[in-house]
């Protein structure tokens, strides 16, 4: 894989829905709402699901933008 696919394919993996997962599910997206919102009721936990869906939107627009 050279260097130039592997990147998208990486991002893809952490960010991106596919057939069995909604990005906004996926590691990525998790790790940058656990790292930007702290807490554990149900404001943080709201917080983080909408920076999640927006991490998976972001990257995944990206990816489609630099083709």
């Amino acid at each position: 894989m050279t260097p130039s696919i592997a990147w998208k394919t990486i991002l893809r993996k952490h960010f991106v829905t596919d057939d069995k997962t909604e990005g906004y599910r996926k590691d990525g997206s998790v790790a940058v709402a656990q790292f930007e919102i702290e807490g554990d009721d149900a404001e943080a936990r709201e917080q983080r699901t909408l920076r999640q869906r927006v991490a998976s939107d972001v990257v995944m627009r990206f990816v489609e933008a630099v083709g």
